[in-house]
């Protein structure tokens, strides 16, 4: 206690035995004093052995205590009544009460000290009185020999400023107007630092509330005199007091514990009806001293918080003055320098990545591209990390792109590999190459980079994959892709696009194995240097002269001309009417007979009685990833057209722990829920040991049945330790499109307890559990007809009603006026493959409206050549079932009398249904905030379809007349970007 408290008061607090007068022949011991009482520990109260054991103490000393002490601290040695406590202390008074060996326990000792002290108690996250376990004014230390901790932020603000003064001088107070937005961000060091702070940034910031129930904010370093702290270490805690603005005796509660990029929201901030965003932005324990920085941003004020990096790294790309005699050492490497003939414009070049946001979201790896405009050398890359640590950090590189290099090291070249300190999102982390290795790219190459290390690089979404971002007179960046988890892009490795790391390449500019032709190089540069009063020969640098024509014009006449003249005339043609006459009789019936139990899917007339390999242990992943995480996690799912069995849930812990885990369940939404247990029912409560971040956590044990169309809704909370569910977050969404057929992930929030009322403050919305969901499916998704029959209604014999005419019936709407010679070679002849599944009732006795003129060379005959045998008539999906599998066990989707519903049912198809299934639109995205002059994108057909139009904005903001074309392939367009052969225009 002795060496503690002059710890956390930095020697401004002493406790000494020089007590101004000789008491040693009344004390048993150094600062001891044994005293017999007049009252049974066994019959009596604390109130009256306190009572006693005072007058006792004052007849051996022979005057009224506390006399000239300034605590005075009572043993017993044991208690036998109302003994639910370990010790107790008067506030703001001298006195403390101990029982048995508790007295020993340096946490106990401070706590009781400081309740002397007029520090009340300090509550944790769950609202109890107790449990905040930054602070020794919770309970958190319970052992002889462990007691290195000090207090939390609004113990800390009172200390400093309620007349004690331990920290004078270095505490803030952040009070807002609410006129208008603002935003600003403060540096904060932790107590263990208060001595160690030569910018003297503050320990500690009151956040007014506008009452008297303020805020309190301060970095819970664990280190030094605190390293002993039980909970958020080295994260940002705020803490809210409840009444006397934090200069008096208050009850605190911990309100939230920030890790670097998580955010507490204080809602109707001051009774503004606003909201006050606090930011965790960079956290930083390697430095020394380690600090946190924290932004506060009220009512989202649009602001860019300035770079760490000065913005203009390198001036202007052109000399501002044309006089070709000043051409070295004007920071600009031009075309007639390199690195060798002017090191100073041309070695060490750096291209900045990033203009004012470094983007606040982080993955794993980044893969990118960059081209050279002309010959060059990579030397290093820098860039800003998610974390501050010593991490493992490899750069891979390659010629050419990467699209078909993502899954594995295969086709690179390591040129970085080692275990590096990082240095968070503030300070960029700089990775040189070794043994001054240079990347070498010859003028006008592509070369891709692939950055990967655990501590997850700091990225931007912009533009597109592919897309040029940022480029200087040597050098083009462009948007790449990042691998969210595992180390290349496999199964579950959550690759998304476009991300566009942050940070700098650095390169040399060297000498060009074509050098430009004397005669523009010398013809400018000697008249200036003899009369630099002369008008020169010609108005600029040699360089941009000879860059111009050479560089530019050759490479947009080439390829544009190419491209367009050789792909549209010769695809145009050939393909359209041989790929239109097929698809329409052979797509149809092509898919049928994929079809199945054993296919991997479970399919709308199958379920986990009828096909358990398809339709059991289903598994939904809502997040491949989980930045984030609070104690407790609520989240919805929905059953989409067939009753599910929800039998486990996986979920990823913050680090592994021995915890008392908790899942509650409630049918419908857990919205106006979130701070009551009423309503919930608990299925899962026991005690397991987590795996941290990397590997799952199983819950199971239960059997959560959802009916069609309904939603049920899960809690999962960690129950009395610091130990969290993680998650994702993505801001200001309240649904997710995240299903896998059978099954919904709808949204999710992150919360700070279990149920307290009325405290919205700790919910987290737009949270998404880094984990799966396992399920059943149990029943089918078609509901029978009333009365079934054994076989289709309109059933044909062996072959169509009306035997097909001299042209196909679904014969191309566009086809060219004179078909072409060779086209279609084969379609007709083995059309249809199997049974068409779109077969009409009546097939149409006339041909189609806009057949060709020409019919095509290998006509189809007056029959196809392969007779269905049996065609069911109108199911595009599968035909109904003889007999119902199982009754409907919920209110049925499906029946006689659905059509018009809006929705295209597995029962219905464009023929038996048109106002359902003909024209339906699917809108990709309701905005959209960048564009480029093209997009490439692929969609899955979950039954057969037929796609008819394409709509999208335009990006110019005015009505003008372009030429648009529309390509298309079977399959992903991955690692065809760049092949016109393998596309066919069709617009």
């Amino acid at each position: 206690m002795t060496s503690q408290f002059a710890a956390c008061s930095f020697g401004q607090f002493q406790i000494t035995n020089d007590y101004s007068r000789n008491i040693d022949d009344k004390l048993s011991d150094v600062g001891v004093m044994t005293v017999t009482i007049n009252r049974s520990l066994t019959n009596s109260g604390r109130g009256a052995v306190y009572s006693a054991a005072r007058t006792a103490t004052e007849t051996k000393l022979g005057y009224a205590l506390p006399g000239n002490f300034d605590h005075v601290m009572f043993v017993l040695e044991d208690c036998y009544q109302d003994c639910g406590w370990a010790a107790y202390a008067y506030i703001n008074a001298w006195g403390s009460v101990y029982k048995k060996n508790y007295y020993r326990y340096p946490g106990v000792q401070l706590h009781e000290i400081g309740h002397n002290l007029n520090l009340a108690h300090s509550g944790g996250l769950d609202g109890s009185t107790y449990t905040d376990h930054t602070c020794l004014m919770g309970n958190p230390l319970y052992q002889d020999d462990v007691g290195e901790m000090c207090f939390n932020p609004a113990k800390n603000f009172q200390i400093a400023e309620g007349g004690n003064a331990w920290y004078s001088g270095n505490v803030d107070v952040y009070n807002p107007s609410t006129a208008q937005p603002s935003f600003t961000t403060k540096t904060f060091v932790g107590i263990a630092d208060y001595q160690n702070n030569p910018q003297n940034h503050p320990v500690t910031m009151k956040i007014e509330s506008g009452g008297s129930s303020d805020y309190f904010m301060g970095f819970n370093r664990a280190t030094g005199v605190n390293i002993d702290n039980d909970e958020a270490d080295d994260e940002v805690t705020i803490v809210q007091v409840n009444g006397s603005n934090g200069l008096d005796y208050s009850q605190s509660y911990l309100r939230a514990t920030l890790r670097q990029g998580e955010t507490y929201r204080i809602s109707n901030y001051k009774g503004s009806g606003k909201n006050l965003l606090i930011t965790a932005e960079t956290i930083n324990i390697n430095a020394n001293p380690g600090f946190a920085v924290v932004s506060l941003n009220f009512d989202n004020a649009n602001v860019n918080p300035p770079t760490p990096q000065p913005t203009p790294l390198r001036p202007t790309p052109l000399p501002t003055t044309s006089a070709p005699t000043r051409a070295c050492g004007n920071d600009v490497c031009l075309a007639t320098e390199n690195d060798v003939t002017c090191p100073a414009d041309c070695a060490d070049v750096e291209l900045r990545t990033w203009s004012n946001d470094v983007g606040a979201r982080a993955a794993e790896g980044i893969m990118f591209t960059v081209q050279a405009k002309r010959p060059l050398a990579i030397t290093g890359i820098s860039s800003f990390t998610q974390t501050t640590d010593n991490a493992l950090t490899q750069i891979y590189t390659r010629p050419g792109g990467y699209i078909l290099y993502a899954d594995s090291e295969d086709g690179w070249d390591l040129v970085f590999d080692d275990t590096i300190q990082h240095n968070g999102n503030s300070v960029l982390t700089e990775m040189p190459f070794a043994n001054n290795q240079r990347v070498v790219i010859p003028s006008g190459a592509v070369q891709s980079f692939y950055i990967y290390t655990p501590s997850r690089l700091r990225y931007r979404e912009e533009g597109t994959e592919g897309q040029e971002i940022q480029s200087d007179e040597s050098l083009i960046f462009n948007a790449g892709r990042a691998i969210a988890v595992t180390k290349w892009d496999v199964p579950g490795s959550n690759v998304v696009s476009p991300r566009v790391l942050s940070g700098i390449l650095t390169y040399d500019a060297i000498e060009s194995a074509n050098p430009a032709t004397p005669a523009p190089t010398r013809n400018p540069t000697q008249p200036p240097t003899t009369g630099p009063t002369n008008q020169p020969l010609t108005p600029s640098p040699t360089s941009p002269p000879t860059n111009a024509p050479t560089n530019a014009p050759t490479s947009a006449p080439t390829s544009a001309p190419t491209n367009v003249s050789t792909s549209a005339p010769t695809n145009a043609p050939t393909n359209a009417p041989t790929n239109a006459p097929t698809a329409q009789p052979t797509l149809n019936p092509t898919s049928s007979p994929t079809l199945g139990c054993g296919n991997g899917f479970c399919e709308a007339d199958e379920s986990g009685d009828t096909c358990p390999e398809d339709c059991l242990d289903l598994i939904l992943i809502p997040s491949e990833v989980g930045g984030n995480g609070a104690y407790g996690t609520m989240f919805s799912v929905t059953a989409l057209e067939r009753d599910v069995e929800i039998t486990s849930i996986n979920f990823h812990a913050s680090q592994s722990a021995g915890v008392q885990v908790q899942v509650y369940t409630r049918r419908g939404s857990f919205e106006g829920f979130e701070l009551t247990e009423d309503g919930w029912d608990l299925i899962f409560d026991s005690p397991i040991t987590t795996n941290g971040r990397s590997d799952p956590n199983v819950l199971d044990g239960f059997n959560v049945v959802v009916p069609s169309g309904e939603t049920q809704s899960f809690f999962l909370y960690i129950e009395g330790e610091s130990i969290r569910v993680m998650y994702e977050p993505l801001a200001n969404i309240e649904q997710t499109p995240f299903s896998n057929g059978p099954l919904r992930f709808d949204q999710g929030i992150g919360k700070m307890s279990k149920f307290i009322a009325g405290d919205e403050s700790l919910l987290y919305s737009g949270r998404i559990l880094h984990g799966q969901i396992t399920y059943n499916v149990v029943n089918i998704a078609n509901v029978p007809t009333p009365s079934p029959t054994n076989a289709p209604t309109n059933t044909p014999t062996n072959a169509p009603t009306n035997a097909p005419t001299n042209a196909p019936t679904n014969a191309p709407f566009n086809a060219p006026t004179n078909a072409p010679t060779n086209a279609p070679t084969n379609a007709p002849t083995n059309a249809p493959t199997n049974v068409p599944t779109n077969a009409p009732i009546n097939v149409p006795t006339n041909g189609p409206t806009n057949a060709p003129t020409n019919v095509p060379t290998n006509a189809p005959t007056n029959a196809p050549t392969n007779i269905p045998t049996n065609a069911p008539t109108l199911a595009p999906m599968t035909g109904p079932t003889p007999s119902p599998t199982s009754p409907p066990t919920a209110k049925p989707t499906f029946g006689t009398a659905v059509c018009g519903n809006d929705i295209c049912e597995p029962t219905e198809d464009s023929i038996s249904c048109p106002g359902d299934c003909t024209d339906i639109k699917l809108a990709a995205s309701p905005d959209g905030g960048s564009g480029a002059e093209g997009i490439m994108f692929e969609v899955n057909a979950v039954r057969d379809v037929i796609i008819t139009s394409l709509d999208f904005h335009c990006a110019t903001g005015v009505s003008s007349n372009v030429d648009v074309e529309v390509y298309s392939k079977p399959g992903s367009f991955d690692g065809f970007e760049g092949d016109v052969t393998a596309w066919q225009l069709i617009h």
